[in-house]
């Protein structure tokens, strides 16, 4: 999403190329949202602190000191849809998460 590929690709469609829309965003010092820290996002949560990315995390069941260790901060769901840059998802759905995520906390983000 950082090099606006499915727009790209879509422009290209239309027979249009504007090279410079295009070149996409350093994601080095930007803050990546990770909502749900297991298996999955752990090894998410590593990959962003080798490309110099803040992390925040959203996981009820960690504990803060847990999510330090990992080089991330753990924050309230609100806090880490207004201070992220970029959100990745992995959580199981279940009754909890089912709705967690909707149009209207991504208006807000």
């Amino acid at each position: 999403l950082a090099r606006m590929i499915p727009q790209a690709h879509e422009s290209v469609h239309r027979g249009e190329w504007d090279h410079q829309r295009f070149l996409g965003v350093e994601i080095a010092g930007k803050t990546l949202g990770v909502l749900g820290a297991g298996k999955i996002g752990r090894i998410v949560i590593e990959r962003a602190r080798s490309l110099q990315m803040r992390v925040l995390v959203y996981d009820p069941y960690l504990t803060a000191e847990a999510v330090r260790q990992m080089g991330a901060e753990q924050v309230g769901l609100d806090e880490l849809m207004a201070r992220s840059d970029f959100l990745t998802l992995h959580m199981p759905r279940n009754a909890e998460t089912e709705n967690i995520l909707g149009a209207e906390q991504l208006a807000a983000a």
